[in-house]
């Protein structure tokens, strides 16, 4: 189990009474991955879609939702002969629950606990001084973390 940096979300949603179904977008933030002498700053963009039960209605719910991410993971080597960029698809299956904070109208604020299973765990590999392919970092089978965001949503 590994945990992620702190990950900012927007989210767009239509919402029935004890419903909300979610389309946004996420940003994790960078997190430094060491291996010997050789480094990779990895973070990640995300495109997310996401249904939520909301069980109780008013200005303060705790929402439970399960979704899918799509995104692309970038990594900055580091330590390198020649410091290089790799891109890899990320996709993941997630589950979140937490507290959303209605702020005014259809605007509102939320702080969750985010799991995630990856479909595709992303790997980042360079080559070290002799050619040899160095693998930096892999995403785990299971990952946690927290999402701070905002939601709009239709009523």
């Amino acid at each position: 189990f590994a945990t992620s940096g702190l990950g900012l979300e927007a989210v767009i949603g239509y919402r029935r009474p004890s419903f909300r179904l979610g389309l946004g977008a996420q940003w994790r933030s960078p997190r430094t991955q060491l291996r010997d002498e050789l480094s990779a700053e990895t973070q990640l963009v995300a495109a997310v879609v996401e249904g939520c039960w909301l069980p109780r209605r008013g200005q303060l719910t705790f929402d439970l939702c399960a979704g899918t991410e799509v995104g692309r993971w970038t990594a900055q080597g580091d330590g390198l002969d020649t410091n290089r960029t790799a891109h890899s698809l990320w996709w993941s299956a997630r589950v979140t629950v937490g507290p959303s904070l209605r702020l005014r109208g259809p605007w509102g604020a939320r702080i969750h606990a985010t799991l995630w299973v990856p479909i595709v765990r992303p790997s980042v590999a360079f080559l070290d001084a002799e050619g040899r392919a160095v693998r930096l970092f892999q995403v785990a089978g299971v990952a946690g973390g927290l999402n701070l965001g905002f939601f709009f949503d239709f009523l």
